[in-house]
């Protein structure tokens, strides 16, 4: 609910114009993947603040002014496309060293997922 609008506006009523450049770049030059990598980082940065809230009206009020909040537009790029070599690497090293594990089953499906909804959305 929160994050369509972010999406289908690309992200340009929710942050600064600065930061909204360098995220227009990167989604003309890599595609509407990267509107999720560009959100998740900005879950990633956040991510102390998010989990100190205790009820659902507080989430409901940090993740809506999230965007807003994010100034330092060179970490958000970088934890954005380094996000997706992270998960690509500790899956990959999963696989190879612990091929029953649970946490493998997770983190592949997690990053079937990804995937999946990351090509659907390039076809649109």
């Amino acid at each position: 609910m929160i994050t369509l609008h972010w999406f289908l506006t690309v992200f340009s009523s929710v942050v600064h114009i600065r930061v909204l450049l360098r995220i227009w770049d990167l989604f003309f030059y890599e595609g509407s993947v990267i509107l999720f990598q560009v959100t998740l980082a900005m879950f990633k940065l956040k991510e102390k603040e998010l989990l100190k809230l205790e009820n659902s009206a507080q989430i409901f009020n940090a993740l809506s002014d999230l965007p807003g909040e994010i100034d330092e537009v060179d970490k958000l790029i970088e934890v954005s496309l380094l996000s997706v070599l992270n998960c690509l690497t500790h899956c990959g090293r999963i696989c190879l060293s612990e091929p029953r594990n649970e946490k493998h089953l997770s983190c592949m499906s997690s990053l079937f997922v990804l995937l999946i909804v990351g090509y659907s959305l390039i076809d649109l």
